[in-house]
């Protein structure tokens, strides 16, 4: 036996950058074998113990063996000896193992992960390792791209000269086999793929800086990656495999199978902000909510693309509005921040050819790419980029989303073939150019559009293991291999709106909608085309989320069911005819789809001006129309699916002036205009039964992004002011009709958010678990009183949770142009200050508490008691009514509020508020419960000896015990006759009020 010391490759590494060091030596440690079998064979390095805290000692008739392909370390608490019959240690090399991979950390940051050679990571956190592949199979994968790019990456690709025999394209991955094999430590058998991918780096400092490759980054020599977050805490182990079974040397010798064992890392307990991966809240089916059971409400925008501005002139280069600079990536960074400290959490991203498309022109090479105009008129865009640099950007995004704590819904074809847009988007899709165009009618300029997902064999069916499914199957492998680990990527939208899809319905193109000439004409709907994305989306799920078969890596389905799957529409029309209905939403119904997600668009007409405001009802109802329509109103609630409008905004364009360059646009991007639509947009989302709200597209107005917006039209009347502006923080001199101009500064609007959040976050409220259970969603729309709400309510109708909305204060009631006091400054008071709403549980008293919706408004409505015999319960906003403040226009303070009805208190932790019975509200006071969930008894804690009393209430309201003047810090209390469920406990010592949830088992 012989004993190795070393130092640990600390030298080799010293000029790597800091995330990234030699993955740590097999440490076996904390035994004591006294019998038994305990054999080791692995290529790694070992040490035992990797700390002399944590002894290893073999003795007795233990049967012990380490065989490393390179080292055996035996450390201080290292001991063998005193065998009897049989038992032995034996530590040697073997080296017809394989050789030592070459394989570093890239992330946990080592600095902070590796604790006496073992890798820790939180649960649920990335995990991320390089691999170096051996020469030869270096030299083939850059003779692939030799081939492959033989005239260079800024002409078109030469597929045709890959030498199929001797060149390794990394991105097939039936070619290049990458698999990490895990074993949890419950003894769970996984596997993870790995990837190529390239380092990247932005080409400078400057705005117009374009992302670069980056061959000198320590890092680059790694482009093979794993990534993986664990989910079961403990000790797991892991193997590499890789594999190239058709590709041989310029010997002609078949690259050999490469085998790395003998890797382990340690699974801590989760982060405080990690809560695991997103799902359907099967309990209601209309929320998320992630692994560990926290309910989950989306609220953000969407941030689809770039926004450059209306022309190119804002780069002044060459098709710059259509590229992607290192502006556009600090603006969306900075986005994603300021909506994280308003207490945003979601965002509807796109992977669009201008920004990080994962695949473009080359089918299966997610590399370099040259876009040639695809118009057989040599119109349409032309470019070149490399999907790689905008896959490493992703890769920024994802970490970015992580500090943020947004969650993000990933549309992957932003483009599809579509009624528009084929010269300067889908025209160059990777599968209209390889699998469409070759087979276009030469009489009608068309082609099948079934072909986009399936390429039939000769009897015309689908086939699922060649041609285009092929492709498709390998871009999810590797967006899932790449970028499944993450949390944050919580949806997958495969299509843009698959309504729009040509074919799917009857569509015109003609010279309006950006397409090639031969393409020009009248597409009829082709009535199998539903039918087959619907079978695309099981297939693709069935790959996605099939067992994985571990005898063969390379056919196997990749067994993730950590993403949710979603299907988005352009027609927002529920009200079809039911025929029409089961076939146009047919996707809705496919059990394989987990969510729904139809865009919704308003387009007001100035002359509405001074009417009540009927948008946000319009789209309550097609909402309700939705979720009662699929699969049917009587459907079991485990076949329902959560709703989402992913795409709602006003439109009201207006045009100024004459000549040949009126102004046009929509007046929601300038002023205050949007912030009025933006704000009720937001806060009827909320309680329309949807599991998002907020997803507006105009985004770019809502953080006012550069350069992004339209200068405003000229006023040529205004005695103050003629030309405006359109940069953040700059104000404009507005003629309303006073003696003096009305100053209105340029500002972002995303503070709207903060107030729902805060709302939502209210710790009484959540103590209530209300959007962990059953709910509806209901509405009062009173046209003759001026005034709407949109409610949430539990079963039984014991509680709600909602908003009420003066109907005056809308966008056409704030035309900035009208010269008008009352049109711009606020808006009139509602012919009633109370909304009486249906649907509520009958002989119960009810607690109805307020909430603000606007930043710094402290002065809700009086909180109230309500008897309720009928069925409803009246809101009286008469203290604080619904009215518009003068000199704070659009941001009103008393235009709408939230509420919550509850049959016990549900407080305001927000601010102090008045207790009729009890005096001023405590918040930052607590109590805990432990155990909880409990049996036969529980014990409260407290930080103080007050008298305490104590209810607990069913969640239906009624009041199961009470206990007065309590005294002590720590009181144990019996279940008595509690059945088995959940209540709420409330407790009072005079000057505080808290409220929690008791589980009893």
């Amino acid at each position: 036996m012989q004993r190795h010391l070393h130092l640990l490759l600390t030298m080799a590494w010293s000029s790597l950058i800091m995330a990234q060091t030699a993955w740590p030596p097999l440490c076996i440690q904390s035994e004591d074998w006294t019998s038994g079998t305990h054999h080791t064979a692995v290529t790694q390095p070992i040490e035992a113990p990797c700390s002399p805290v944590a002894p290893l000692s073999s003795g007795g008739t233990a049967d012990a063996e380490f065989v490393s392909g390179t080292e055996v370390h035996l450390m201080d608490g290292f001991h063998a000896g005193d065998f009897t019959g049989d038992g032995q240690f034996h530590a040697y090399i073997d080296d017809t193992l394989s050789g030592t991979a070459d394989l570093v950390l890239i992330a946990p940051e080592p600095a902070t992960h590796v604790v006496d050679n073992l890798v820790h990571v939180e649960k649920w956190e990335k995990l991320e390792v390089g691999l170096r592949l051996p020469q030869d199979y270096l030299n083939a994968v850059d003779s692939f791209f030799v081939h492959y790019y033989s005239n260079g990456t800024n002409n078109t690709a030469t597929p045709g000269n890959v030498d199929t025999g001797h060149d390794l394209n990394p991105y097939a991955d039936d070619s290049l086999q990458l698999v990490m094999t895990l074993t949890s430590p419950s003894g769970v058998h996984k596997m993870k793929w790995g990837f190529y991918m390239r380092e990247t780096q932005w080409s400078s400092t400057s705005d117009t800086a374009r992302l670069t490759a980056f061959p000198n980054s320590p890092l680059d020599a790694y482009r093979i990656r794993f990534r993986t977050a664990p989910d079961e805490e403990g000790t797991w182990q892991f193997s590499i495999a890789v594999h190239a079974p058709h590709t041989r040397t310029v010997t002609e010798v078949l690259l050999p199978s490469l085998a790395f064992s003998g890797y382990a890392f340690v699974c801590d307990p989760p982060l405080a902000d990690n809560h695991g991966y997103l799902q359907v809240n099967t309990v209601n089916r209309r929320m998320l909510r992630f692994d560990d059971g926290t309910a989950f409400f989306g609220m953000g925008v969407n941030m689809a693309d770039i926004r450059h501005g209306e022309d190119d002139s804002v780069l002044a280069l060459p098709g710059g509005w259509y590229r992607c600079y290192l502006r556009d990536r600090r603006i969306m960074d900075r986005t994603m921040r300021q909506l994280h400290e308003v207490g945003g959490n979601y965002l509807r991203m796109s992977f669009r050819r201008e920004v990080s498309a994962l695949e473009w022109v080359n089918a299966g090479v997610y590399d370099s790419y040259y876009s040639a105009p695809p118009c057989n008129n040599g119109t349409g865009l032309r470019d070149s980029s490399n999907c790689q640099y905008f896959a490493w950007d992703f890769d920024r995004m994802l970490d970015s989303a992580r500090l943020n704590d947004l969650y993000i819904q990933l549309n992957i074809e932003g483009s599809p073939p579509g009624g528009g847009g084929e010269a300067n988007t889908w025209g160059n899709h990777p599968y209209v150019r390889n699998f469409l165009y070759p087979h276009r009618d030469p009489g009608t300029g068309q082609f099948d559009m079934k072909r986009f997902f399936f390429t039939p064999d000769s009897a015309g069916n689908p086939q699922y293991d060649r041609g285009v499914f092929y492709y498709w199957k390998r871009k999810f492998k590797y967006i899932l291999s790449r970028w499944g680990y993450s949390v944050n990527l919580a949806v997958l939208e495969p299509f843009q709106e698959v309504d729009n899809l040509l074919g799917y319905g009857t569509q015109i193109i003609d010279s309006l909608r950006e397409c090639c000439l031969e393409s020009y004409g009248t597409w009829p709907a082709d009535t199998a085309l539903p039918s087959t994305v619907d079978n695309w989306y099981t297939q693709m799920a069935h790959y996605v989320r099939g067992a994985q078969m571990q005898a063969d890596p390379a056919a196997s389905f990749l067994g993730d069911s950590t993403k949710l799957l979603l299907v988005s529409y352009a027609l927002s029309d529920p009200l079809m005819s039911n025929g029409q209905v089961r076939k146009f939403y047919r996707h809705f119904a496919n059990p394989n789809i987990d969510l729904m997600d139809v865009h919704m668009y308003t387009w007001p007409d100035t002359s509405e001006q001074n009417q009540l405001d009927d948008r946000m009802k319009d789209n309550w109802n097609k909402v309700q129309a939705f979720q009662d329509s699929f699969p049917t109103q009587d459907a079991p609630l485990e076949a329902r699916k959560p709703f989402n409008a992913g795409e709602v905004n006003y439109f009201t364009t207006m045009s100024f002036g004459t000549g040949q360059d009126p102004w046009k646009n929509q007046i929601e991007k300038v002023f205050h205009n949007y912030d009025v639509s933006f704000h009720n947009e937001l806060w009827s989302g909320a309680f329309s039964g949807k599991f998002a709200t907020g997803l507006t597209w105009f985004w770019e107005r809502v953080f006012w992004w550069d350069e992004a917006l339209p200068t405003p039209p000229e006023d040529q009347a205004n005695q103050f002011q003629t030309e405006f502006t359109a940069t953040l923080g700059s104000m404009n001199k507005l003629d309303i009709g006073l003696v003096t101009w009305y100053p209105d500064t340029n500002r972002t609007i995303h503070h709207n958010f903060k107030p729902l959040a805060d709302m939502l976050a209210d710790s009484d409220l959540v103590a209530t678990n209300f959007f962990n259970e059953n709910y509806t969603s209901k509405s009062c729309y009173n046209d003759t009183a001026g005034i709407e709400s949109y409610y949430l309510m539990n079963d039984g109708g014991t509680m709600a949770v909602g908003w009420v909305h003066n109907l005056n204060a809308w966008t056409m009631n704030n035309y900035y142009l009208a010269r008008n006091l009352h049109n711009f400054l606020g808006c009139v008071t509602p012919d009633s200050q109370s909304v009486s709403l249906p649907g509520f549980a009958q002989d119960h008293n009810f607690y109805i508490t307020y909430f603000p919706t606007r930043m710094n408004a402290t002065v809700p409505p009086n909180d109230s008691v309500r008897s309720n015999l009928a069925g409803e319960v009246i809101l009286n906003l008469s203290s604080d009514s619904l009215q518009g403040i003068a000199n704070n226009a659009l941001d009103t303070l008393h235009s709408d509020y939230a509420f919550v009805i509850a049959p016990y208190p549900v407080y305001r932790g927000m601010q102090v508020a008045e207790d009729e019975d009890s005096g001023p509200i405590n918040f930052e006071w607590d109590f805990s419960i432990h155990p909880n969930p409990a049996v036969d008894e529980w014990y409260i804690s407290f930080s103080d000896d007050t008298p305490k009393d104590i209810v607990i209430y069913e969640l239906s309201g009624r009041r199961m015990l009470a206990w007065s003047s309590l005294i002590g810090r720590t009181i144990r209390l019996h279940a008595g006759q509690l059945a088995r469920g959940a209540y709420i406990v409330h407790v009072n010592n005079i000057t505080s009020h808290k409220v929690k949830r008791l589980i009893i088992r």
